[in-house]
């Protein structure tokens, strides 16, 4: 009596998981199709596309890189605005070659941040998904 009760049991476990697996696809492809076209090929193909290098190569805005990088960005502007307020006034008695190091190292970065911005998807107002675009992103930021 025992054995026909487990596996009853183990049977209604195996049917609440295929339905709880139905209904996670079935929101998913609702996230996915937002224009309200139920085009299922097109969500079951996706995974399989190949990846080309635009993909990999874009910075989400939402990932953790990019936020690490917004830190690390934000404190140099900070520091570098101390120092060349520093530079300003007591540069011209220090002509050694650690300034100029410190000054190019400063300017690198800058030149980095500005790339990485070209390269940085973003989201419009009112969209949920970013616009990964390299000639939207360009014009975005000229």
């Amino acid at each position: 009596m025992t054995k026909n009760k487990d596996e009853e049991d183990f049977i209604q476990e195996q049917e609440r998981m295929q339905d709880t697996e139905i209904q996670d696809k079935k929101i998913l492809e609702a996230d996915y199709d937002v224009a309200g076209d139920n085009d299922s090929k097109a969500f079951e193909n996706e995974a399989e596309d190949d990846i080309s290098l635009s993909e990999i190569l874009m910075i989400s805005r939402t990932g953790k890189c990019y936020s690490c990088f917004a830190i690390v960005d934000s404190l140099a502007s900070v520091l570098s605005s101390y120092f060349y307020s520093w530079l300003t006034c007591y540069g011209d008695h220090y002509e050694h070659e650690t300034v100029d190091l410190v000054v190019i190292i400063i300017e690198i970065f800058f030149l980095v941040n500005m790339l990485v911005k070209f390269i940085t998807d973003y989201t419009e107002e009112g969209e949920k998904f970013p616009v990964k675009d390299w000639i939207k992103i360009a014009k975005r930021y000229l």
